[in-house]
């Protein structure tokens, strides 16, 4: 364990990763209670701005954020000699390193051991070095200074206490593990499997295993556990069985535990070293986690995947829902991760004032059970690839599903907010060195479908570059056979394209923007080139990337045509389900590995062509929004969330619902009608993509898509922060509609509002989220003069006006 462990790391100590057993002794350190008069104490950033905490012109890595009049209690049930910290104002664009004014007492075993003078904002922090001789309470108190609490965001900054030996214990991260303890509660791994009928938890506990040293990287530490099934003499097999050779099974549990934040990613990955099959693994459950609750509701908040559906279908995708436990189940379909629900799901307790949230990276069939049963307050979500029963063979190795598992302490919004980001940060690839920016795109298809032409094409290319647009995507029909049934052949069609990709890849960075191309290489249409050259390497018409030959065939057709075209985006499309062909490739005592196999192989494919292409945006495609999971969204810079996208209403509901879990530059559409304003700023929640005819655009139409892309271009920044709708999710035309992004460390950000066209309401009131109360704003809008509030109006809410029909505005607003 790392000297300073945060939360997750607690966690992986009390689920018994290093001891295999439970501790039933009490934490040396324990958080009795917290309160202050505004937020809520906070681990290692300031309570207001969530940004570092910093003092004068320090910044500490630790500390708490704390605001007067604040009392935080801790039970020290360990030998502790003294409590040590740097204490002052938080100097942040709130405070303006001038204001606040604040005191700060230390109580130990109810007696004053310290007290400030009046600590001012901007001032150098104060150091306290408190002797605690083994007392079991300690009260950290803060005040106004008499008068009144505005500003007075206080820091006890690399707040500590430190035992007989020297060894330090940071106070927040003991705070973390309190905010959150409920979802940290579990005795054992929080994954589990079956044996050949074993539990794991059993079979386990008397395998020997190999702790390895963990790996420290930049943003986390990497744990590891071998298990090895113990060695003896063969079992004598059953009449027409395999033999089954004990000590052939070997099983890793790796965990990555985020730094800075409370969040980790864990997978089991299982090889058989033996001679003969394995006995069968059943029910491999990648997250297999309990909690125990406080009395009181717990609620199941979800969403549908990228899916299609018209304005009154039940099955349109981004759904959201929010289900009381009770007991429920979401799953993919078909084989496609998010065909039916997105595997990106938050369980809220109201009791506990926060929850924990969960995604799952399996790009096939998987299944998530949630049960919550009363009148208990026993919380029980699983995870896994559904339906395996698996005799693994000799040499084999199952990568099986991974895990994303966070906690957070707040509303239901703080939840998603911290899963965006997270995604963001640290899970969305770079893109030639940097975290990629929200792409604006023009798409070939919708204007020319399977008609495209080096000239036409030419001709789109003049007027794109002209409105500002990044990325010229050739869509499918570019090969022999067209779309659908040229898919396999994968030879370009010399009929459009006489001299090859070369030339209209040279026209397009001529103007100015890179070159996208479409692919499909899973699936295989009768009578195409790959299926008569190789028809071992397809079953129903997939591709079975789980074959090391069909995967580099695929990997050089494809590399042939980026080089040749100079592409710099791809849509990796998958147009079939899988399932069906899996389940017949597998017997009875196999099910399973035919679809893990396929999918590690999908997994090296896409790795393959980011590490041979830098720069090269992938969007992940499968009949729109249906493959997206958390190892797609490793491997995706955006996606194609639905193909669903002749009708504005059906789109706008889809940003405002994946924008709840999903970081808003993943969610890409493309606008095929332009009026006016309100059609092009309804897609300022997610890329800007187009596939309009611009030869028939007019001229005034094309200026006004010109200005509106410089000016989202601007903005687009705001898309990967935070995210809070200002409007219930509806494809209802009759009331508004709006949404609000906000960067947590500067307070500022964009929202749109939206008053559809069927809507007979000319005002409504928007209250916007997240704001610094006492701090004036200054509101840009997208017509009209810029104004200045305070961030407590317009988190009280304020009127808007709009008097027409399908009208837009937009607000940028910014600190003063």
């Amino acid at each position: 364990m790392p000297a300073h462990a945060t939360e997750m790391d607690t966690f992986l100590s009390r689920v018994g990763f290093h001891a295999n057993q439970p501790s039933t002794k009490p934490a040396p350190v324990e958080l009795v209670s917290a309160r202050q008069d505004w937020k809520h104490l906070t681990p290692d950033l300031s309570c207001h701005t969530l940004t570092p905490i910093h003092i004068g012109h320090r910044t500490y890595p630790k500390g708490l954020g704390a605001h007067a009049n604040g009392l935080a209690v801790f039970q020290l049930n360990a030998p502790y000699r003294r409590f040590v910290a740097d204490v002052g104002v938080d100097n942040n664009a709130d405070t303006g390193g001038v204001r606040g004014t604040v005191e700060f007492i230390v109580k130990v075993d109810g007696k004053e051991k310290a007290h400030t003078p009046v600590c001012r904002g901007g001032a150098k922090a104060l150091t306290l070095d408190v002797e605690i001789n083994d007392a079991k309470r300690l009260e950290l108190i803060v005040t106004d200074a008499g008068d009144g609490i505005s500003y007075d965001q206080a820091d006890w900054a690399d707040a500590r206490l430190i035992d007989e030996k020297g060894k330090t214990t940071y106070l927040s991260d003991i705070l973390r593990l309190a905010q959150t303890s409920p979802f940290l509660s579990q005795s054992k791994l929080p994954a589990s499997f079956i044996y050949g009928g074993e539990p794991s938890e059993k079979l386990l506990a008397g395998w020997p295993h190999e702790e390895k040293p963990p790996i420290s990287r930049d943003d986390r530490t990497i744990y590891e556990t071998v298990w090895r099934e113990p060695g003896g003499s063969p079992t004598p097999p059953a009449a027409n069985s395999p033999a089954i050779a004990p000590g052939g099974l070997v099983a890793t549990w790796r965990v990555e535990v985020f730094k800075d934040t409370s969040a980790m990613e864990f997978r089991w990955t299982f090889r058989n070293e033996g001679s003969r099959p394995s006995k069968l693994l059943t029910r491999v459950l990648a997250l297999d986690l309990e909690a125990d609750l406080p009395d009181g509701a717990a609620t199941l908040i979800h969403s549908s995947g990228g899916l299609t559906g018209g304005l009154q279908d039940t099955d349109t995708g981004f759904a959201i829902g929010a289900t009381r436990l009770g007991s429920a189940t979401l799953s993919g379909a078909g084989g496609r991760s998010s065909n039916r629900d997105l595997p990106f799901f938050q369980i809220h307790a109201d009791e506990a004032k926060g929850g924990a949230f969960f995604g799952v990276g399996w790009s096939g069939q998987w299944r998530a059970d949630c049960s919550y049963p009363p009148p208990g307050n026993r919380l029980h979500v699983t995870a896994e690839m559904e339906g395996m029963n698996l005799a693994l063979p000799p040499g084999e190795t199952l990568l099986t599903p991974s895990i994303l598992f966070g906690t957070y302490h707040g509303d239901a919004h703080e939840g998603r907010n911290m899963l965006r980001r997270l995604l963001y940060d640290r899970y969305v690839p770079l893109l030639a060195g940097a975290k990629p920016r929200a792409p604006v795109s023009w798409n070939s298809w919708f204007v020319l479908e399977n008609r495209i032409t080096e000239d036409l094409l030419k001709q789109e290319a003049d007027c794109a570059a002209e409105a500002g647009v990044e990325y010229f995507c050739i869509d499918a029909g570019w090969f022999d056979g067209d779309f659908p049934n040229g898919v396999g052949s994968w030879t370009v069609n010399v009929t459009k394209f006489p001299h090859g990709l070369k030339p209209i890849g040279d026209y397009v960075r001529g103007k100015g923007m890179q070159v996208g191309l479409w692919f499909e290489p899973e699936r295989v249409a009768a009578g195409t080139r790959l299926l008569k050259i190789h028809p071992e390497w397809i079953h129903n018409d997939l591709l079975d990337l789980g074959n090391p030959a069909a995967r580099e065939w695929i990997f050089r057709m494809m590399k042939q045509y980026i080089d040749e075209g100079g592409v710099r985006w791809i849509r990796f499309d998958f147009n079939t389900d899988p399932l069906g062909a899996w389940n017949q490739m597998d017997a009875p005592d196999t099910r399973g590995l035919a679809q893990a196999k396929h999918i590690a192989g999908l997994y090296e494919l896409l790795d393959q062509l980011m590490a041979a292409y830098p720069d090269l945006l992938i969007e992940g495609c499968a009949s729109g929004g249906r493959r997206i999971d958390l190892e797609t969204v490793k491997r995706s810079h955006t996606f194609w969330k639905s193909d669903d996208t002749a009708r504005l209403p059906v789109m706008r509901f889809h940003e405002t619902g994946a924008n709840l879990f999903l970081p808003g530059a993943l969610l890409n559409t493309n606008l095929l009608t332009i009026d006016n304003e309100y059609d092009i700023y309804s897609l300022f929640g997610g890329p800007l993509g187009f596939g309009v005819d611009w030869t028939k655009l007019p001229a005034g139409k094309r200026e006004l898509v010109r200005r509106l892309v410089a000016q989202y271009k601007e903005l687009r920044p705001y898309l990967n922060k935070n995210y809070y709708p200002l409007f219930p999710q509806t494809r209802d035309e009759s009331g508004w509609i709006g949404w609000q992004f906000l960067d947590p460390e500067t307070s500022e950000g964009y929202a749109v509002i939206l008053r559809p066209a069927d809507s007979a309401y000319i005002t409504a009131r928007v209250r916007l989220q997240g704001l610094s109360p006492n701090k004036n704003y200054i509101l840009s809008p997208s017509t009209g003069t810029p104004t200045s509030t305070t961030g407590k109006a317009l988190m009280d809410g304020w009127p808007v006006t709009m008097e027409k029909p399908a009208t837009a505005l937009l607000i940028h607003y910014t600190k003063k």
